[in-house]
Formats: C-alpha cells, structure tokens, sequence
C-alpha cells in the first residue's frame, strides 16, 4: 500500500524530492507525485520471514544462516530430509565455530550493521 503525500494538485519537482528527509528507499515520485509507502507492520516481518523460510527449504538450500538483528543471534540450520534442523544458536558477544558446511568462526556482530 502507498498514500500519495505530496502533488496533489501541483507536480513535485526533483528540487522538492531531493529536500525531504528520510529513508530514500520508501518514497517514490511517479507522475511527478510522491508516493510514500508504510513501514512493515511486526506482523508482516513475521510472515515474510517464515515465507522466507519455506521457500529456501522447498528450493533445497543444505545450509541457512539466520542473523536476529533485534537480538543479535546466529541460527545455523541444515536441511534434513526436507525440512530445517536448528544445528547452532550463537548469541551476541560468542563465536560460532563452524565445521559444516564450512570452517569459519563467525561472530554475530561482524555480521550486523554497525549501531
């Protein structure tokens, strides 16, 4: 869903779009009117996070690292007939070290944007 903010009635002008603040990312200028879509609800990340989810288990992906950014945990999961299996859990200040299906040790926070 996107709400037209802005150009109702006069066109916005690249000068005006280049002025707002914000995330570049959620607002686009289509017919020189503003556009401006929501931020997903917690509701939505959930479900598109589980969708994610499925659909690399139905792809058949052997290995899926998962980072929580809101807490800063490492979930390794392996693909067992068919189905994720939660091999690691490392949370925010430990190291994984991995064997499968590579050697590495990963710390959560080289994985995280910094902040």
């Amino acid at each position: 869903m996107t709400s037209a903010i802005f150009g109702r009635g006069s066109p916005i002008t690249e000068e005006d779009y280049l002025a707002l603040a914000g995330d570049a990312r959620a607002r686009r200028a289509l017919r020189r009117s503003l556009h401006v879509t929501p931020a997903p609800t917690p509701r939505c990340q959930h479900i598109s996070s589980e969708l994610e989810f499925a659909l690399r288990q139905a792809a058949g992906i052997p290995w899926y690292l998962l980072v929580e950014q809101q807490t800063g945990a490492l979930h390794l999961y392996e693909l067992v007939a068919g189905r994720y299996k939660e091999r690691s859990v490392t949370k925010a200040g430990e190291v994984s070290h991995l064997t499968e299906p590579v050697v590495a040790a990963i710390s959560p926070e080289d994985l995280l944007p910094p902040g």
